[in-house]
């Protein structure tokens, strides 16, 4: 993946977990679509497709998580 890929992946999983809480049927299908797009334009090698598909995916999600700000408090902790 590489260290930028892998640095990104891990920055975008307590997201990526959050955001599996927010989706629902319809939604996980089209992320299980964009995933399939991107990954099929990779083997082919079309580049510019699947950085389209990255942009489109990532704004989607996003726009997606926005309407749910809870995601983003920060939950206080109470073992100390």
């Amino acid at each position: 993946m590489g260290v930028v890929g892998t640095r990104l992946w891990n920055r975008a999983q307590p997201y990526r977990r959050d955001y599996k809480v927010l989706v629902d049927a319809n939604n996980l299908g089209i992320v299980h679509s964009e995933h399939h797009m991107l990954v099929t334009a990779l083997r082919d090698g079309v580049l510019d497709l699947a950085e389209q598909i990255v942009t489109q995916h990532t704004r989607r999600t996003r726009l997606h998580v926005e309407r749910h700000p809870e995601v983003f408090v920060v939950q206080a902790d109470h073992t100390n």
